[in-house]
């Protein structure tokens, strides 16, 4: 049995032991306030100065503090602070007078610019963009850069690199989250520009003309595509062939104009020229007579086309749906387009003769009544463009000149131009196609190859009934050689 003595010692060192580490802390000092960082992170080591060897007891104010404490020093760490300065408290054996005070000061973003707005990159260049922030002094001036479509363009860094066609939205957002601006960033693996008003220094594209009144702004767009097929086909930029739209009225034709009934008129029956039959206001909008069984007794020419085709650019995926426009513009000729555009010619659909690209625009004929400078051109934004969800929205263009009667462009002590039946030439359609490509005009006895652009054979043979199964093909540009008894020739076309 223990003594009284050695039980009144053990009493005395759980006493003492409870006073050391107890819920009591005898605190000679505490630090009386501190600033913590905007953006979160940890105060200087706080010493707490104590009375003996005991355990002080913390608490806080706020959720956005929180501490550790060891070895007698106190470490206080603060949430990254978006909003507006705050101030919290860190109490010492919760007692107000042994309150530490932790200040937060913040500065809010109020603007971000990004330089430039909208940029075109062909595939794997580079750009930098700018970002400004303001103001100067804000807390969390630094931006954080992210891509709409890591597929199309990549941004690390602050670098955007051009992936694939189509388009993304590159996003600055400032480090407080308050405020983002944005760069749309168009990439394409074809030419940053390209214009058929200067191919090989020549201007191809037929002067301006002006349909002076709402509705044959499609019949416009057509005839001049027909106009420079014809010029590129004779190899002759400088040829006056000037078409008549007044012939197309749909009076004559009983059909409202289109730019496929345009080019079934042109592929049918032909088109005359503008001296025979002049389009003339009065005569489209006034309520007269058209003379529609036979336009003028003795026309220059009558001009038709071999065939045509129309690009369905909504069966098109939308981020290759520039590149496959402007590599038919480039390889075919100009196309006749149209579509809405909010804000233009009183929110109708209207029609152009697109024959060009300057990076981030298309450049178009308008045949619209202030069109009447032959240098005039239309620039819209290519995104704008082909945002249209129109049911029709397709882009056509002239397949060749299959005859055209007559004199054209000669003066008339000059002997008629001999013209090439194009009818006779191999050709192949649809282009761009997806599953299949029927060629035309091919000798029996002559063969087909099919080759990449970087060279690589992927087809030989004669294709059964002139049709050639594309399905497996990758997409991209084909070059198709047609090996004839007395001539090669070499086609392009796209597979989607």
């Amino acid at each position: 049995m223990k003594s009284f003595s050695q039980f009144l010692t053990a009493v005395v060192m759980v006493a003492m032991s409870i006073i050391a580490h107890g819920q009591s802390c005898a605190i000679d000092r505490v630090p009386s306030s501190a600033t913590v960082p905007v953006a979160g992170g940890q105060t200087y080591p706080f010493s707490i100065i104590r009375n003996g060897n005991c355990t002080p007891v913390f608490s806080v104010s706020h959720s956005w503090l929180t501490y550790t404490y060891s070895g007698g020093l106190l470490r206080i760490t603060a949430a990254a602070n978006t909003g507006p300065s705050r101030v919290g408290y860190v109490y010492v054996d919760n007692k107000e007078s042994l309150k530490i005070t932790i200040s937060q000061g913040f500065i809010p973003v109020t603007s971000v610019t990004v330089t430039p707005a909208k940029a075109f990159l062909n595939v794997n260049e580079t750009l930098y963009p700018t970002a400004t922030v303001l103001p100067t002094n804000a807390s969390m001036r630094w931006v954080n850069w992210s891509s709409s479509a890591p597929s199309i363009a990549t941004v690390i860094s602050g670098q955007v690199k051009g992936v694939a066609p189509g388009t993304a939205i590159i996003t600055a957002t400032s480090g407080d989250g308050l405020k983002s601006a944005t760069c749309v960033v168009t990439v394409s693996a074809e030419p940053k520009a390209f214009t058929w008003k200067n191919v090989d220094g020549n201007n191809w594209i037929s002067p301006v003309k002006n349909q002076r009144t709402q509705g044959p702004c499609f019949i416009f767009a057509a005839v001049g595509v027909i106009e420079m097929k014809y010029r590129r086909q004779q190899m002759n930029a400088t040829l006056n062939v000037d078409l008549s739209e007044g012939w197309l009225h749909p009076t004559c034709s009983g059909v409202w104009e289109s730019i496929p009934h345009t080019f079934d008129i042109s592929q049918n029956e032909g088109i005359v020229d503008e001296q025979c039959y002049t389009y003339d206001r009065s005569q489209y909008g006034g309520g007269q007579s058209l003379n529609c069984d036979n336009p003028c007794t003795s026309p220059q020419y009558k001009m038709k086309i071999s065939g045509y085709t129309c690009l369905n650019l909504l069966a098109v995926a939308a981020n290759v749906r520039a590149d496959v426009l402007k590599q038919t513009i480039r390889t075919q000729g100009s196309v006749a387009i149209s579509f809405h555009h909010p804000g233009l010619h009183n929110d109708r659909m209207h029609a152009y003769e697109l024959y060009g690209w300057r990076e981030n625009t298309w450049i178009m004929k308008d045949s619209w009544e202030n069109a009447m400078n032959e240098n005039l051109e239309t620039e819209i934004d290519i995104p704008d463009v082909l945002a249209s969800t129109e049911t029709n929205f397709v882009a056509c263009y002239v397949n060749g000149i299959a005859s055209a009667n007559g004199r054209i462009g000669v003066s008339s002590t000059q002997e008629p131009e001999t013209l090439v039946d194009f009818d006779g030439l191999p050709t192949l359609y649809p282009n761009p196609a997806n599953t299949e490509i029927k060629l035309a005009n091919i000798e029996a006895e002559g063969n087909v190859e099919v080759y990449k652009t970087d060279g690589v054979l992927v087809y030989s043979g004669k294709p059964a009934n002139g049709t050639l199964d594309i399905s497996a093909f990758t997409g991209g540009t084909y070059l198709v050689k047609v090996t004839e008894k007395h001539t090669v020739r070499v086609l392009k076309f796209v597979k989607l």
